[in-house]
């Protein structure tokens, strides 16, 4: 009983020694920060079918994030939620991820960038207008030029 009580004890001891006291992984990938989106388009009240180049400028700790899993791209016009384009994006380099698309109607728009990366979501919604905006176009169903960004 005494044998088999040392054997037991001495398995445990080994177990234990064997386990690895470095969690450096673990609290290193816990206490990363926020994958930040900076989306941009240019130029920023574009013309009616003027090629407006949208790009989401991914970072993480002020280091560009190259490796994002997904970025996609929604885009819709002011009142018009339901019908909306969805587009997917590859990166483009320096942490850039770019597409570039005109319009022929002129009004106010709103472009999303969804973007997942290391395990993170952010999503950074702009407004935009194009064309010539009048009084009226000021005031829509969003009142915000730009909101937070939605963390997931």
């Amino acid at each position: 009983m005494v044998r088999k009580f040392l054997m037991f004890f001495g398995l445990l001891l080994v177990l234990v020694g064997c386990q690895s006291t470095d969690d450096s992984n673990h609290d290193e990938h816990d206490s990363l920060s926020m994958v930040e989106v900076d989306l941009m388009l240019k130029p920023e009240n574009p013309a009616a079918n003027e090629e407006v180049t949208f790009t989401a400028h991914v970072t993480q700790d002020g280091e560009n994030v190259e490796d994002a899993n997904e970025v996609m791209f929604e885009i819709y016009m002011d009142g018009q939620e339901e019908d909306h384009d969805m587009i997917e994006v590859e990166h483009s380099g320096d942490g850039e991820y770019t597409f570039t698309k005109s319009f022929e109607m002129e009004g106010k728009y709103f472009v999303i960038s969804h973007v997942t990366a290391r395990d993170m979501h952010n999503m950074p919604r702009k407004e935009f207008h194009v064309g010539e905006m009048s009084e009226n176009s000021s005031t829509g169903t969003e009142a915000n030029t730009e909101k937070e960004s939605s963390h997931h």
